[in-house]
């Protein structure tokens, strides 16, 4: 799991290892689930070693349709150590599927996921794990294009429209 953060850094800085690549893909069903996420992102993007490490990671994958979320299941196997690590996890997780397939119906179940587990976990022990959520939402937002809203509010009550207002990318952040 180390080796696939290293060989991401190393990726990410421009000096992408081959041998040490093909070395981590060989064992990569060793990998706890971020390292899996961390194998994928450091794989060149639309190669057949990086669908196969997204495919291996859809094992773990949970969707619950019923709250709209999605989740990757960590095996109880990795759950003390620093690579399993729930919210950095799906976060990673969501980088990547943010990369490879924006469109997919996963990343907003997966960001209301990590938007709730973030917001409502009692175990917000770790700086880093909220920095990647926050990375990884941050992206989500730019890809979505939820950052750039544009439509009309109608507040009604009692079936009387109340007050109706336009919200738009300038006006998203100081609208009343």
């Amino acid at each position: 799991n180390t080796d696939a953060l290293v060989l991401k850094v190393l990726a990410k800085g421009g000096k992408r290892n081959e041998t040490f690549e093909k070395l981590i893909y060989e064992r990569r069903t060793t990998l706890a689930p971020y390292g899996l996420s961390m194998l994928a992102l450091a794989l060149p993007e639309k190669s057949a070693e990086r669908e196969m490490a997204r495919r291996n990671l859809t094992q773990f994958l949970k969707v619950d349709d019923e709250n709209g979320t999605a989740y990757l299941n960590i095996p109880s196997w990795c759950c003390f150590f620093w690579y399993g690590n729930e919210n950095e996890t799906n976060a990673a997780y969501l980088t990547l599927l943010l990369a490879d397939e924006p469109n997919s119906p996963v990343c907003r179940k997966l960001a209301s996921y990590l938007t709730a587990n973030i917001r409502n976990s009692p175990w917000r022990n770790s700086t880093r794990s909220i920095g990647a959520v926050v990375r990884a939402l941050a992206g989500y937002i730019i890809v979505s294009g939820e950052g750039a809203p544009d439509g009309k509010v109608t507040v009604r009550f009692d079936d009387r429209e109340i007050r109706s207002f336009q919200i738009s990318r300038k006006n998203m952040w100081n609208s009343d």
